[in-house]
């Protein structure tokens, strides 16, 4: 293409959108082993969106267990609850410690989703999370005495949040 006819090209773009819209937020940047990578903080945005919510749809369809693990660990400010999805990197390394050698092909080859579930010392848990991101386990700053902490951890994500226990 000449660039006669793609200065018009952009011409004509510019001109049907206002200058706030064309501002470009990405960028393409060196790594430091010298390859180029794409900055997006859009696309980053969206990808964080979507793995909270594969967080939130494990943690609806694993509601039975959070029940079952609330009512387990009643009385009980010093435990959280996590739902490691296995095939997931960081599930996967928090799964082996907290379940070391634990075999999960059995549950791919009957055709399910390996998921390690179950309570968690919260002390060590708060430190796990501020080893992945500053400020993760805030979110349990106003986690009341009758809140237990869950820790989901699926798809690259990572949702930090309570479950309200039922009174017993």
């Amino acid at each position: 293409m000449d660039a006669t006819k793609l200065a018009e090209i952009e011409a004509r773009a510019n001109a049907a959108t206002p200058e706030a819209d064309v501002t470009p937020r990405a960028y393409i940047t060196h790594a430091s082993d010298g390859s180029l990578v794409l900055v997006d903080p859009d696309a980053s945005a969206m990808i964080a969106a979507l793995g909270k919510d594969a967080c939130k749809r494990l943690l609806a369809a694993n509601a039975e267990w959070v029940e079952h693990f609330a009512a387990r660990a009643q009385g009980r400010d010093d435990v959280c609850f996590v739902l490691l999805d296995v095939d997931d990197p960081r599930g996967a390394a928090l799964a082996a410690v907290l379940m070391p050698g634990h075999d999960w092909q059995p549950y791919r080859d009957r055709g399910e989703k390996p998921l390690a579930r179950g309570l968690a010392m919260l002390s060590g848990m708060v430190s796990v999370l501020e080893g992945i991101s500053d400020g993760l386990a805030s979110a349990w700053m106003f986690c009341g005495d009758d809140d237990l902490p869950i820790v989901v951890m699926t798809e690259g994500a990572v949702l930090v949040t309570q479950h309200r226990r039922s009174a017993t």
